[in-house]
C-alpha cells in the first residue's frame, strides 16, 4: 500500500513538471476560469491592473485586441423609421406634393365603350333608340403644383383622337365621326385636412371645374373618360384615406352638377350625378404597390329639349386595377379598368409615367 503511494505521487510530480516545461516553450497559458458574476469581474479586473504596474519595468509588449464578430454596421438597440409603400396610385387625390413641388403626367390610353342612347328625331319631341360607339387613343397630360403642404391645384387635358359612331337600331342609318386632338380640361383643387382633426384617418376635400375643350359626344362617360362631354361641370368629393401597413383603405363620394348646353342644335341638362368610390391598396415592397378600386356614378334622368329621355338614368361602375411602381421622383403605373355596368367604359386599359420635381411625400399625412 505505502509502495503504491508513493508511486502515485512520484506520477503526479512528474506531469506537473513536464507541463510547466511546455507552458515555458510553447507560450501557452492553461484556460483561465470565466467568471459569472460582477464581483468576479471586478476582481479579476483589479488583478490585471496590478500584474500590469508589475510589468511596467519589464520590456513592452503589443496588446492586440480581439476581433469582433459583431457586424458594426448594424446599430443593435437603435429604431429605425418604418419603410412605407407608395401611395402614389392616389396622386389625383390625395395631396402628395410639398409647397412649391410639381409633377407632371405622359403616358398612353385607349378606351372603348358601347352602350344605348335615345336619338332625338327632327320634330325634336320624339326619340329612338341609338347604339353609341366611342373609341379613343389619347396621352393623358397632367400637371400639378403644390400651392402649400396641405393644398395642391391640378391641370388635366388629354391630347389624341376618338372615334364615334352612332346606329339607330332597327334602321340601316350610321354616321361616323372622329374628332381630336384634344378633350375637355380638368382643372382642380385638392385640400388636405389637418391631421390633428382627423386623427388616424386622411382626409381630402376636393373641388374640380371640367370645361369643354373638346368635341361634344360621350355624355354618358364616367368622370375620367377624358374627351369631349359637352358641357361645363362642377362638383365638390370628399375622401378618407386609412393605412393598416402594408394594406391601405380609401373611399369616398361627391356631387357634381352638369349646366345645360346645346350640342348639334338640341338642348341638354345633364343634372346632378352623385359620384362613388371605394378601393384598397397594397405594399408589396417599398417601391411597388398593387391596388384595385370601385368607382362610379349615378346619374339623373337626361333632359332633351326640356323633356326627360327614358331609359337614361343609370348607374355606372367600373373596376381598376393598377401596379405602380415609384422611386424618388418617378412614377410608373401600367392600369385597366373593367366596366361593370351598361353605359361604363367597356374597357380601359394604358399606361402612365409621373414625374416630380422634388422627392414624393411617398406615406399619407
Amino acid at each position: 500500500m505505502i509502495i503504491r503511494t508513493v508511486f502515485a505521487l512520484h506520477v503526479v510530480a512528474w506531469i506537473c513538471f513536464t507541463t510547466d516545461q511546455v507552458n515555458a516553450q510553447s507560450g501557452f497559458d492553461l484556460p483561465k476560469p470565466i467568471y459569472t458574476t460582477a464581483f468576479a469581474d471586478q476582481a479579476t479586473s483589479e488583478s490585471t491592473s496590478e500584474s500590469t504596474k508589475a510589468d511596467d519595468s519589464a520590456s513592452p509588449v503589443d496588446v492586440v485586441a480581439p476581433k469582433s464578430k459583431v457586424d458594426p454596421s448594424r446599430n443593435f438597440g437603435q429604431e429605425t423609421a418604418p419603410v412605407l409603400p407608395p401611395i402614389t396610385y392616389l396622386r389625383n387625390q390625395a395631396v402628395l406634393l410639398k409647397r412649391g413641388q410639381y409633377s407632371g403626367d405622359i403616358g398612353a390610353v385607349y378606351s372603348s365603350t358601347t352602350f344605348d342612347f335615345p336619338i332625338p328625331l327632327s320634330n325634336g319631341f320624339d326619340v329612338v333608340n341609338g347604339l353609341v360607339t366611342n373609341r379613343a387613343l389619347y396621352v393623358p397630360l397632367a400637371f400639378r403644383y403644390g400651392l402649400k403642404d396641405n393644398l395642391t391645384a391640378q391641370v388635366f387635358l388629354p391630347v389624341g383622337i376618338t372615334t364615334e359612331r352612332l346606329d339607330v337600331l332597327g334602321t340601316s342609318n350610321g354616321t361616323s365621326i372622329t374628332s381630336g386632338p384634344i378633350g375637355d380640361t380638368f382643372l382642380a383643387l385638392n385640400y388636405s385636412l389637418p391631421r390633428d382633426m382627423t386623427g388616424d384617418y386622411d382626409i381630402i376635400l376636393t373641388n374640380f371645374l371640367s370645361v369643354p375643350t373638346g368635341q361634344a359626344h360621350g355624355l354618358f362617360a364616367l368622370p375620367d373618360a377624358g374627351f369631349g362631354r359637352g358641357y361645363y361641370e362642377y362638383g365638390s368629393s370628399v375622401l378618407g384615406i386609412r393605412r393598416y401597413d402594408p394594406v391601405l383603405v380609401f373611399g369616398g363620394v361627391g356631387l357634381r352638377y352638369g349646366f345645360p348646353s346645346q350640342i348639334s342644335g338640341i338642348d341638354y341638362d345633364k343634372g346632378f350625378g352623385l359620384d362613388y368610390q371605394y378601393g384598397v391598396g397594397f405594399g408589396v415592397n417599398e417601391t411597388t404597390s398593387l391596388s384595385c378600386r370601385l368607382f362610379g356614378s349615378f346619374e339623373q334622368e337626361l333632359q332633351i329639349n326640356h323633356r326627360g329621355a327614358l331609359g337614361t338614368e343609370r348607374d355606372l361602375i367600373a373596376l381598376r386595377f393598377a401596379v405602380t411602381h415609384a422611386n424618388e421622383k418617378r412614377v410608373f403605373e401600367p392600369f385597366v379598368t373593367i366596366g361593370s355596368t351598361a353605359g361604363a367604359n367597356d374597357i380601359q386599359l394604358g399606361m402612365i409615367w409621373t414625374f416630380t420635381s422634388k422627392p414624393w411625400k411617398l406615406a399619407a399625412s
